[in-house]
């Protein structure tokens, strides 16, 4: 029962960034029709662990399919560089650390995700530790990261 206890916030993670994250291309197709997801992100164990549980949880409760590009660190990293830059938009979503936040945040690449949260009557601010909030708050002190991400502009 352990992975079904881990599996509901992972899914509630992969839910906010699916749904407010990212930007990075345009997830809804016309006549409100929900598009896939492409999500790019460093290849670390709770990302392989998110990816098994996205198909039973997130995909069947949502109906949005999910493919993942998970990269070595420094390829992620960038390739994010390069995506956020160029604002390609070949990803929508982009699984971001503590150590990319502050420069995003320097160059606007943070977007606020204050509505979503607040809309969102299962996310509980109190469950994000403080030093994880602390650690991925920009030096602009812009954003918090339950309410905000990395996300290029289009």
């Amino acid at each position: 029962m352990r992975r079904s206890r881990l599996a509901r916030p992972a899914v509630a993670a992969l839910v906010a960034v699916g749904l407010v994250l990212a930007g990075c291309g345009d997830a809804d197709r016309p006549g409100g029709e929900q598009a896939d997801l492409s999500v790019l992100s460093m290849d670390a164990s709770q990302m392989q662990t998110l990816k098994k549980l996205t198909k039973e949880h997130f995909t069947a409760e949502t109906g949005i399919t999910v493919d993942y590009t998970l990269l070595p660190e420094n390829e992620a990293r960038e390739r994010m560089n390069r995506e956020f830059a160029t604002q390609a938009g070949n990803y929508d979503v982009a699984s971001v650390s503590a150590y990319e936040v502050a420069t995003y945040s320097d160059n606007g690449w943070l977007a606020p995700l204050d509505a979503h949260v607040k809309a969102d009557e299962d996310f509980d601010q109190d469950d994000v530790f403080p030093n994880l909030v602390s650690s991925l708050t920009g030096r602009t002190a812009r954003s918090t990261p339950s309410r905000s991400t990395a996300r290029a502009r289009s």
